[in-house]
C-alpha cells in the first residue's frame, strides 16, 4: 500500500467510505471522491477548509478532536447526519502523543442502506421510457427526461417546487389528498390528472404511484401515462352527442311551437309526429294518435276514398299542390284544413313518408291576403326544412336560402343580400345574391360592431334601417339609397352569422316580416347545428371504423333475425380463415359449435337488453 508523507494512501481513492485528512491546524488537507460525494462538494473547494466550514454537523467533530488533545493516540468516534442521512466518523491520530496537535485521519461510513441503490434507481428512472417524478414533502425531487419533455420545463424549473404548482387548479385538492393518503399506507388506484405545460396547454395523464425511500426519507414514486388523445376523443364524442341532442331539441321545439299544423306519416301511413298545434285543434294528445292513420282517426267516411287516392302515389307531382279536407275533432266538430304536403324519405325505405303542414281555414273571417301570407310562410318553412335535408354544399345551401327568401312576394325585399358566417370577431361573407363587385369587396370581412351587420353580430339584435344613416359605415362609389334587415343567426350562446337583406328606400319596419325573419334565422341556426353535428358524427364514425379495422380482436356484425353475418374485421378473417366476401354467406350457426336452440335463446336474450358473458 503506497503511503505519502502525510499518511495518505492511494487505496483511499477507491474506497466507498469517505476518507478525510486533517492537518495540525484542523484544516482539511485531503479527501477521497466518496467523501466529496457525501458532502456534495467538489474536492478542490473542500481542501483548506475547517470542519465547521463544511456545515453545522461537522462542528461536533471539531469539538471531539479538540477535547482529545491530552490523549491524541485515542481513536475518536462520532455519529452525525449529513443532508438527512446518518453517518459514523472515526478520527485516528497519525502523529506521536508528545506533539501539541496531531494529524487526524477520519473515516466516514454511511449507516443507512447503500447509497448505490438510490443511484442505481435514479439511473434506471432517467432511462425509463415513461414519464416519472419523485415527490417528497409535497415537492418535486426528481423528474426524468420524458416527464420534462412532456411538460416543456427544464429540470431546474421544477425541482423543489410544490408539485401542485403544475396541476390544473381543479385537480390540486384531489392530487394532494391522494398523495397524503398514499404516504399513510393507503392503496390509491390510478386516477386521471391535468398537468399544465409550460406553454399553458393541458396534458391529461393517468398517474399511479408507490411509496419509496428517497435520500433516506419517505417519498412517492409517480408514473405518468399520457392519456390526452384518449380524453380528447371522449370529449369530442360527448360534444358530438350533445350537439346532436341540442339540434334535435331545437328542431323539435321549432315543430312544437310552429303555429301551423305539422303531421308526419311513415311509409305505411302511420302517424309518427303530431305537433302541439294539431293537439290544440283536434283535442287529441300526441300519444293517442301516434301509430294510427289519418283516415282512421280524423276523416269523415265520405272523404276517405278521395284522400287515399291522392296519397296513393307519393311521387305524384299533384301531391305537392295545396288541398283541403275536413278533420273531425275529438269533440266531434268538423274543421276544414288546407294542407301543403311533401314526400320525406326514411332510412331503409324506398317509399317515402309524407310531411304535411296545414292551417285551419274554417273561420272565414280571415282576409284572403292574410291566408295567402300564412300559406307562403308554410311554403317557406317546408322549403327550408327540405333544403336542410338535401345533400348540398354550404355555399349552395345558403345561396338557395337567399333565393327562397327573394321569391316570397309578401316580403318587400330587393332581390339582393348575403349571409355572413362568424369567424372569431369577424363576419365573413359566405353566400350572396346580386351584390355588386364593390359591395362584395367592401363587405367581404366585417368586424363585429362595424356597420349594421357588425352591430347585429355584437348586439345579437335585429338591425333595421329604412335608408342610409350614420350606422351605415361601409360606403362605396355609386351607393344608392336603401334599407336593411340585418338579423343575427344565434343558437343558444353561439353566434353563427348574420342574414343581411336589402330593402327599398323608405320601407317601414313591420313586425310580421321581422318575426318571420327571426324564425328563418332560428331554422338556419338549427341547420348549422345539424351540419356541424353531422360533420362530427362522420369524423367519429370514421375513427370508429378505423378502430374496428385495426383492432387485434375479432369483431363481426350479425343480423339478429337471420343470424347472418353482415361484415367482419380483418382480425376475424385472419382468425377464421374466411375472406371478407365469404363472411357474408355465413350464419352464426356455421361458426358456433352449439345447438341451434341454444344460439337462438342467446340472441333472444341479447335483443331483450341482457348482457351475456362469453
Amino acid at each position: 500500500m503506497v503511503k505519502g508523507e502525510d499518511g495518505w494512501c492511494e487505496v483511499f481513492e477507491f474506497l466507498e467510505e469517505g476518507v478525510l485528512l486533517l492537518d495540525q491546524e484542523g484544516r482539511i488537507s485531503r479527501c477521497n471522491p466518496a467523501f466529496a460525494s457525501y458532502v456534495g462538494k467538489d474536492r478542490g473547494t473542500i481542501a483548506g477548509r475547517t470542519c465547521p466550514e463544511l456545515g453545522s454537523g461537522w462542528a461536533s467533530l471539531e469539538q471531539v478532536i479538540s477535547r482529545g488533545h491530552g490523549a491524541p493516540s485515542h481513536r475518536r468516534t462520532l455519529e452525525l447526519e449529513l443532508a438527512g442521512r446518518p453517518f459514523r466518523i472515526q478520527a485516528v491520530p497519525l502523529t506521536s502523543p508528545d506533539k501539541a496537535r496531531a494529524h487526524f485521519l477520519c473515516l466516514l461510513t454511511h449507516l443507512g442502506p447503500p447509497i448505490r441503490l438510490q443511484e442505481e434507481l435514479r439511473k434506471w428512472l432517467e432511462h425509463a421510457g415513461e414519464a416519472v417524478v419523485v415527490i417528497q414533502e409535497g415537492r418535486l425531487r426528481f423528474a426524468n427526461p420524458p416527464a420534462l419533455e412532456a411538460t416543456g420545463y427544464r429540470e431546474e424549473e421544477v425541482l423543489h417546487r410544490p408539485f401542485t404548482d403544475f396541476l390544473h387548479p381543479e385537480d390540486r385538492g384531489k392530487a394532494a389528498d391522494a398523495y397524503r393518503r398514499r404516504l399513510q399506507g393507503e392503496k390509491i388506484p390510478p386516477y386521471p390528472l391535468r398537468l399544465v405545460r409550460k406553454d399553458g396547454s393541458l396534458l391529461w395523464v393517468q398517474t399511479r404511484g408507490a411509496v419509496i425511500s428517497w435520500e433516506e426519507r419517505p417519498a412517492t414514486l409517480n408514473f405518468l401515462l399520457d392519456i390526452t388523445a384518449l380524453r380528447r376523443s371522449q370529449e369530442e364524442l360527448e360534444r358530438t352527442a350533445e350537439a346532436l341532442r341540442e339540434s334535435q331539441q331545437r328542431l323539435e321545439a321549432l315543430v312544437e311551437t310552429a303555429p301551423s299544423l305539422i303531421v308526419l306519416t311513415d311509409p305505411e301511413g302511420r302517424i309518427v309526429l303530431f305537433n302541439r298545434a294539431c293537439e290544440e285543434l283536434s283535442g287529441y294528445r300526441s300519444e293517442e294518435v301516434v301509430g294510427k292513420t289519418i283516415p282512421e282517426v280524423f276523416l269523415p267516411p265520405q272523404w276517405v276514398p278521395a284522400v287515399q287516392e291522392r296519397f296513393a302515389d307519393p311521387f305524384n307531382p299533384l301531391l305537392r299542390l295545396p288541398h283541403r279536407n275536413p278533420w273531425i275533432t275529438k269533440g266531434g266538430q268538423e274543421r276544414l284544413i288546407e294542407w301543403r304536403c311533401a314526400p320525406l324519405f326514411f332510412p331503409g325505405h324506398s317509399r317515402p313518408g309524407i310531411l304535411g303542414t296545414g292551417i285551419d281555414i274554417s273561420e272565414q273571417q280571415q282576409l284572403e291576403t292574410e291566408l295567402r301570407h300564412r300559406t307562403q310562410i308554410q311554403d317557406a318553412i317546408v322549403a327550408l326544412l327540405r333544403l336542410s335535408l338535401e345533400d348540398l354544399g354550404e355555399e349552395e345551401l345558403w345561396g338557395r336560402v337567399l333565393d327562397l327568401l327573394f321569391s316570397l312576394p309578401w316580403l318587400s325585399l330587393e332581390s339582393r343580400g348575403c349571409l355572413f358566417v362568424a369567424q372569431g370577431q369577424t363576419l365573413v361573407m359566405a353566400a350572396q345574391r346580386n351584390l355588386s363587385p364593390a359591395i362584395q369587396r367592401s363587405c367581404a370581412r366585417v368586424p363585429f360592431g362595424r356597420c349594421l351587420c357588425g352591430r347585429a353580430a355584437s348586439t345579437r339584435q335585429v338591425q333595421f334601417s329604412s335608408n342610409l344613416d350614420q350606422r351605415h359605415e361601409v360606403r362605396y362609389e355609386g351607393i344608392h339609397p336603401h334599407g336593411h334587415y340585418c338579423v343575427p343567426v344565434v343558437s343558444g350562446e353561439r353566434l353563427w352569422g348574420v342574414l343581411n337583406l336589402y330593402l327599398p328606400a323608405g320601407h317601414p319596419r313591420r313586425s310580421t316580416e321581422e318575426d318571420f325573419l327571426r324564425a328563418v334565422t332560428h331554422l338556419l341556426a338549427g341547420i348549422w347545428d345539424r351540419l356541424q353535428a353531422q360533420s362530427q358524427v362522420r369524423l367519429s364514425q370514421a375513427r370508429y371504423q378505423a378502430l374496428v379495422e385495426q383492432s387485434p380482436d375479432a369483431i363481426y356484425l350479425v343480423d339478429p333475425r337471420s343470424k347472418r353475418l353482415l361484415e367482419a374485421n380483418p382480425a376475424f378473417c385472419q382468425m377464421t380463415g374466411y375472406s371478407p366476401e365469404e363472411v357474408t354467406s355465413l350464419t352464426v350457426h356455421d361458426l358456433i359449435a352449439a345447438e341451434r336452440e341454444d344460439i337462438d335463446e342467446r340472441f333472444a336474450a341479447i335483443l331483450s337488453g341482457r348482457i351475456l358473458s362469453p
